[in-house]
């Protein structure tokens, strides 16, 4: 049996072990819900997406390529 003296001494530690581990797990399953993936022009252009979906797209807009048509933007990246 651990005595009195022993266990308050390793309390502090086991305390800051646990809130550790808590803090690794709510980091790891928190990645998956705020991970956000931007796809490259290249990406687009070899794999276009569903056009009912929304995607996040990197890169830059090539100047005077902004077109509004109706409803409808048009741009080109690079």
């Amino acid at each position: 049996m651990i005595s009195r003296s022993r266990w308050s001494g390793r309390l502090p530690l086991l305390l800051v072990v646990a809130a550790g581990i808590a803090l690794a797990c709510f980091a790891v399953t928190g990645l998956g819900e705020g991970l956000v993936y931007y796809r490259t022009p290249t990406e687009v252009a070899r794999e276009p997406a569903d056009p009912a979906l929304r995607m996040r797209v990197g890169g830059l807009v090539v100047p005077h390529s902004v077109h509004q048509e109706g409803g409808a933007i048009t741009f080109r990246l690079v």
